[in-house]
Order: structure tokens, then sequence, then C-alpha cells
């Protein structure tokens, strides 16, 4: 749901996945968000128009693991197209993936 709410450009969707918070980590960069601000960084991204695929997700010690490739003209540029990369999430659940 998070990821086809970024696929769609509705943040609507991708903010009722998220609880009152979300943080992100890229590489030592840690950014905290509440569920309006995250709204900001949602905006920058959908301006480059990315596709995302879900290549796999799996539950592993009380965090769901996402494999995503996405796929950018602002990748093409930095000449990173496509990128691959794994998401952690966390919840206060006691299970992300059903």
């Amino acid at each position: 749901t998070y990821y086809e709410g970024f696929q769609n450009s509705d943040y609507n969707q991708v903010k009722r996945t998220l609880a009152d918070s979300i943080v992100t980590t890229e590489g030592d960069y840690v950014m905290s968000f509440s569920r309006d601000s995250y709204y900001e960084k949602f905006k920058w991204d959908s301006v480059f128009r990315p596709v995302y695929k879900l290549v796999s997700i799996e539950n592993k010690e009380k965090k769901a693991i996402a494999a995503v490739v996405v796929n950018s003209p602002k990748l093409e540029f930095l000449n990173n197209n496509p990128m691959t990369c794994r998401h952690a999430f966390t919840s206060n659940r006691e299970k992300l993936v059903e």
C-alpha cells in the first residue's frame, strides 16, 4: 500500500500507512518526519515521476524488509538508474506484512 501510493502519486494512500511519525535513514543521514511534514518529501519525489517496483517483502525480527527497484529521470541524470534499495519498516504492530 505504501509503495502503491508513491506509484499512484496518492499521498493520502501513503499517509494511511504511517503512524504519527516516520524516520528515514539514508547512509549516515537520519531524517524524522511527522505525517504532514513527510508530504514535502513525497511532493519532491513526485516531481521526478519515479516508477517503483516492489521486488520482495518479508518479515524478519519484527521488521518488514522490502526490496524495491526505482527508475526516474533524476536517477538517470545521476547515473544511478535503476536503483535497488532495501527498506526496513518497523511498527508498534505485532506484524507488518500479512
